[in-house]
């Protein structure tokens, strides 16, 4: 496992939590949904990132870690 791999999980595993603490003790006002989806957009980016560039796998594979990278793309910018 290399370090970049590692920083990707990190970075997965950071963000899924941050998500679960908003989650559990919403912030008062309109922010905390906002703050909640933002975080889960970024978790998704960052397995799917870690997916795509880290591990070997056949075209299917990878095309499902493709996907699972669009998706925290393409929900962060609605999410912010």
């Amino acid at each position: 496992m290399s370090l970049y791999m590692l920083s990707g999980i990190l970075s997965a595993i950071i963000s899924g939590s941050l998500a679960l603490v908003v989650l559990a003790r919403r912030p008062p006002g309109r922010l905390g949904p906002c703050i909640f989806f933002v975080l889960v957009a970024v978790a998704l980016w960052s397995i799917g990132e870690t997916l795509t560039e880290h591990v070997e796998a056949d075209s299917r594979t990878h095309w499902i870690y493709v996907q699972i990278l669009y998706t925290g793309v393409l929900m962060l910018t609605p999410a912010w």
